[in-house]
């Protein structure tokens, strides 16, 4: 029998956040943004940075997200850009 996965509450996790140092902490920077005319649809491309490493992009949307990875921001954008061009209703950016 497999033991139970243990649940940890939001404020627990806060504690934890907490106790690592801020400037360990990873900074995060929203780069740009997409939205339907309603708002119904969207997508926002983040860039994350973590003490001694590259920057890192991800995105998320109404309907999910991604890790892309470390590739140079503009290719970030083309990425998300096609991503947006997925979505039922047209999109267009804000950020």
């Amino acid at each position: 029998m497999k033991a139970p996965i243990p649940v940890h509450s939001t404020e627990d996790n806060m504690k934890a956040v907490a106790q690592i140092p801020i400037s360990m902490r990873p900074k995060t920077m929203i780069i740009a943004r997409w939205e339907s005319r309603g708002r119904k649809y969207w997508l926002e491309l983040t860039k994350e940075w973590l003490p001694d490493c590259e920057p890192a992009y991800s995105y998320s949307s109404d309907n999910g997200g991604g890790f892309i990875g470390h590739p140079t921001e503009e290719r970030a954008i083309a990425y998300c850009a096609q991503q947006a061009s997925y979505a039922p209703s047209k999109m267009k950016r804000v950020l």
